[in-house]
């Protein structure tokens, strides 16, 4: 159709539409689907965003401790349902972090994994307090959530789902230059395998995460099939060494050889 020029009104409508049409796209590109929250583009954007600018922000990367167990015993929809649970429980309890800027923000990147992230104008020794403080009450909070399912094993009466979460923290004064939204996540994921070694727990990142002279290991139990990490020297044969499973207490494991799976190394190479 071609406009005539007397019909400007209609040439503003149609850019008007063409305009919400592209914002809408954009909103939804940056949504997780399962939860509503802003998913992993949204989560680098709004690093990048504020580190460019200069204002100091705080992060907490949040993981639900073995979550394929929970998985593989209740099933992925009501494992889906939890982690439904679990978005709506940090959006409320984001609200409650206190000095921001603008609004702390809960983002779902994938998986069971999770990310608070506020930008401050001034991140001193009594807000890091405040914000250990509130972090370990995230934990307490997690653990107190209870979910009502039904699986095949709980036919004739419902069970109860519940799980614990892993926190690992910082404010961008803590990572080493240069300060990027890179930096600032492969920190965040060396705090966070070191709090899912105690789990249930929120640990702060420091330098001697990075400067740990051992390595951290994924393995499964043949056993009882739960994953879990273990730490072993540098210098360690890894394909020869035995482990035992930290869940069941009596299954010796392997972990995967070299070229098997990724290794997640806690040292600075």
């Amino acid at each position: 159709m071609t406009l005539e020029p007397d019909d400007e009104p209609i040439r503003a409508a149609l850019a008007d539409l063409n305009r919400l049409i592209i914002e809408r796209v954009r909103r939804e590109q940056r949504r997780d689907q399962l939860t509503g929250l802003s998913n992993d583009l949204a989560l680098d954007e709004f690093l990048e965003q504020h580190l460019e600018r200069g204002i100091d922000i705080w992060a907490a990367f949040i993981e639900v401790d073995k979550f394929k167990s929970i998985n593989d015993q209740f099933g992925y929809q009501n494992a889906d349902e939890l982690l439904k649970s679990l978005g709506r429980l940090l959006k409320d309890f984001s609200r409650g972090f206190p000095g921001a800027v603008d609004a702390t923000q809960v983002f779902r990147p994938h998986g069971d994994e999770f990310f608070v992230v506020g930008a401050h104008d001034s991140l001193n020794s009594h807000r890091t307090d405040v914000l250990s403080s509130l972090l370990d009450l995230a934990c307490t909070k997690v653990g107190a959530l209870s979910l009502v399912v039904h699986t095949p094993s709980t036919a004739q009466a419902p069970g109860r789902l519940s799980c614990t979460v892993s926190i690992g923290w910082l404010v961008s004064g803590d990572v080493p230059p240069p300060l990027t939204a890179r930096a600032v996540r492969d920190c965040l994921e060396r705090a966070v395998d070191e709090a899912k070694r105690t789990r249930n727990c929120a640990v702060r990142y420091s330098s001697a995460l990075r400067h740990r002279r051992s390595i951290s290991l994924r393995a499964d139990c043949g056993s009882c099939r739960s994953k879990f990490t273990v730490d072993i020297p540098i210098d360690a044969n890894r394909a020869g060494a035995a482990l035992h499973c930290p869940n069941c207490g009596e299954a010796a494991a392997r972990p995967p050889a070299p070229d098997e799976v990724p290794i997640k190394s806690l040292i600075e190479l």
